[in-house]
């Protein structure tokens, strides 16, 4: 659906023009696409410390909960920047400040264990 792409080489941005009704597409598909990868993180073995996400509708804030033990020994931390990365892209297409909190929560008794900004 996009009809044209301009790279800008003053600041190495891309411009791409594409027709709204293709747009609005591309968006609520990019959105649902950013949802199911966000819920998937709950069940995906890669990360076995995450077990449940929650995100805001306006994508300001994610939510993992997980399990503190194995959270703070793992390496399931890494996918900190993969979520900062999904949501900025998403809010970049959405022309929106591309940035998020992303809090880290202890399954058992909610504590905070972590909040980071990107």
């Amino acid at each position: 659906g996009f009809e044209a792409v301009k790279l800008n080489k003053e600041d190495g941005s891309a411009t791409y023009r594409i027709q709204k009704g293709n747009y609005r597409v591309f968006l609520a598909k990019l959105r649902n696409n950013l949802s199911v990868d966000l819920n998937s993180l709950a069940e995906d073995k890669d990360y076995p410390s995450i077990k449940k996400v929650e995100f805001t509708n306006d994508l300001s804030t994610v939510t993992l909960y997980v399990e503190k033990e194995d959270y703070l020994s793992g390496l399931d931390h890494f996918i900190d920047q993969s979520i900062f990365e999904w949501v900025g892209k998403y809010k970049s297409f959405a022309n929106q400040v591309p940035s998020c909190e992303l809090i880290i929560r202890d399954i058992e008794d909610n504590s905070v264990i972590q909040e980071n900004k990107g």
